[in-house]
């Protein structure tokens, strides 16, 4: 005799779903229960008949059934959203959630967290495979991005003065490496651009850090001449070019030693004042001409033009309202106002 296979129920195969920790099996659910991909796209979803609504009572309180029915539909909750797509950064379920959840965006995008769970999450995303997400991410927040240059105001506290959150040294130098670590090398290369402090952070780094983060540089500068042109002055340490020509030696980055050679001649020179390629170097052939060429927008670039333009816009309304509050209370102090 057959036994009979259980039939799980909605609530069931959510809760299934949540607490899976096989990938594969939780992949397979996905696939296999299209009103789950509904479910996390902020959908509602029914889930059964309230029998309480079939039953009504008359006046004498005895009960009167109706064939009448109301569904019950199941919300999903947002920490039930959060936890479902930071526990699938690592396959495609995460991708889904993102593409067809406009709440979750919005969450991101307009800091609707606290702004440490937004880093926090963020740290997650990019440590994950998800590049389109996190340029997704640094793309449309700009707080997010801003903080990468240095202070940002994130609100004030009861006496009405500014919050100010400056990225400590050691969180913006291991973000660095993460991007790096990940592949996001236009992510890292934009970075670069909004931080001047990531340079001299990096050249302070103990000698075996800083020739070990140079590798990883090197090697996503094979197919990003943006984050090549950004970090050409960065080694201004003969041990340091002489520890990585050592490194790369015999390696597939070997194509980069003609190039370290003419850096390091430069450096004993004393006479490095701005990056300089040589077309002698064939090495660098791929890099050349976009980096010669002086161009200030590059193929890596990953803000829009207009988008770059209205961020610049938005801040230089800002910057006058500022002035106009402070000129405001100068004025009130020394009573004009």
């Amino acid at each position: 005799m057959q036994s009979q296979q259980q039939v799980l129920s909605i609530n069931e195969i959510i809760y299934l779903f949540q607490t899976e920790e096989d990938e594969e099996k939780r992949l397979k659910l996905w696939f296999k229960h299209a009103f789950l991909k509904h479910f996390y796209s902020d959908q509602p979803i029914i889930i059964g008949d309230d029998i309480r609504h079939r039953i009504t009572y008359d006046k004498n309180n005895q009960p009167i059934h109706s064939d009448d029915k109301k569904p019950i539909s199941r919300n999903l909750t947002t920490n039930e959203l959060f936890n479902a797509f930071l526990f699938n950064l690592s396959n495609k379920i995460s991708s889904d959630i993102w593409n067809n959840n406009l709440s979750l965006r919005t969450i991101f995008y307009e800091n609707l967290l606290p702004f440490e769970t937004i880093i926090n999450n963020c740290f997650h995303i990019f440590s994950s495979k998800q590049s389109e997400i996190a340029t997704c991410i640094w793309v449309e927040n700009k707080t997010f991005r801003n903080w990468f240059c240095g202070d940002i105001t994130i609100g004030c506290d009861q006496s009405g003065r500014e919050i100010n959150y400056t990225i400590p040294d050691t969180q913006l130098l291991n973000h660095f490496i993460l991007l790096l670590d990940t592949n996001k090398s236009s992510l890292a290369s934009d970075m670069c651009k909004r931080n001047e402090r990531l340079k001299f952070i990096v050249r302070s780094q103990p000698k075996d850090l800083c020739v070990a983060l140079f590798v990883k540089i090197l090697e996503q500068s094979v197919n990003n001449a943006s984050l090549l042109k950004e970090c050409l002055t960065w080694i201004k340490n003969e041990k340091v070019i002489c520890e990585l020509l050592l490194k790369i030696n015999g390696s597939k980055l070997s194509h980069f030693i003609g190039f370290l050679n003419f850096q390091l001649q430069l450096l004993k020179k004393n006479n490095i004042k701005k990056p300089v390629i040589s077309k002698d170097y064939p090495l660098v052939q791929p890099f050349i001409s976009e980096i010669n060429k002086g161009k200030t927008e590059d193929k890596e670039d990953v803000i829009p033009n207009n988008k770059r333009k209205a961020d610049e816009e938005e801040d230089v309304i800002t910057n006058k309202k500022s002035k106009v509050e402070e000129n405001k209370v100068k004025a009130s102090m020394m009573g004009f106002i």
